[in-house]
């Protein structure tokens, strides 16, 4: 959510127990910048009201980032102020994606890798034993996986379906129009005969797409850990960017912040 919710949506959160996410990408200023309310004003104040309200009800609930060459000179201020002023246990952080209003606004994803890897150091090691747990989706160290998410591979694929009845893998492309659209939506709702439509040729490439096939990871010692990557944000693309590309630069953002985590649950003593 982006935690604009009134108190009975928030109530509501509770009383069914869910876990809840919030986009929330810095203090004041950046928020004002990247998630402004429709009419244009501020939203730092609803979000932290929320925020509020979800601590009162006791919901756990975790903050996810994304950043922006904008907000990256302010991510270790704001990712402190979460820690002093919150009870929030989880901060998830993601570089944007050159998608949607980002690419609307020309705002490029690839600038940002150095910077962010740097800044990513600082507040892993700001964070240790601080009961503020830091997160980025390239690199978890929970287990090994053969893909990054539901969106493909052969352990449990996603069935997300459009008010349009599309069905999709990745909960991200749900539009014809989309130009991934043709790699993750495999199947229709057909009204007339009440059931779903569905592509085989495309529902077996993706359960049979895994972190194996894709020849930018075959050397790579971080592939077990991000499981191929977004394959979403690879595909921009093209297909071949999934299966035969040569390593982009969240490539490079997944392998040195493998390194850093590594190093920190050495530096923590886990085995």
């Amino acid at each position: 959510t982006n935690g604009i919710l009134s108190p009975e949506k928030v109530s509501f959160l509770a009383r069914h127990k869910f876990l809840v996410t919030i986009s929330m990408d810095g203090l004041k200023e950046i928020m004002d910048l990247q998630r402004p309310m429709r009419n244009g004003n501020s939203s730092f104040e609803a979000v932290m009201k929320t925020i509020n309200q979800l601590e009162d009800y006791g919901v756990d609930f975790s903050i996810r980032v994304t950043v922006t060459p904008f907000s990256l000179p302010k991510l270790y201020e704001f990712v402190e102020y979460i820690r002093a002023n919150t009870t929030c246990q989880y901060i998830y952080i993601e570089p944007v994606c050159s998608v949607g209003r980002a690419l609307d606004n020309n705002i490029s994803d690839s600038d940002i890798a150095k910077e962010f890897i740097l800044q990513y150091k600082q507040i892993i090691n700001s964070c240790n034993n601080s009961g503020l747990h830091v997160g980025y989706s390239g690199c978890r160290l929970d287990g090994l996986r053969s893909s990054f998410c539901g969106g493909y591979g052969h352990n449990s694929l996603n069935f997300c379906v459009s008010t349009e009845g599309l069905v999709s893998s990745c909960y991200e492309i749900l539009d014809v129009n989309d130009t991934r659209a043709n790699i993750f939506i495999y199947g229709k709702y057909n009204t007339l005969s009440g059931s779903f439509d569905i592509n085989l040729e495309k529902l077996i490439f993706l359960c049979n797409l895994t972190v194996e096939k894709m020849q930018r990871c075959r050397d790579c010692f971080a592939k077990w850990n991000c499981g191929g990557d977004c394959i979403a944000k690879i595909a921009l693309g093209g297909l071949n960017h999934i299966l035969n590309d040569s390593p982009n630069y969240r490539c490079y953002i997944n392998r040195e912040i493998a390194k850093i985590e590594l190093l920190s649950f050495l530096k923590l003593g886990y085995k």
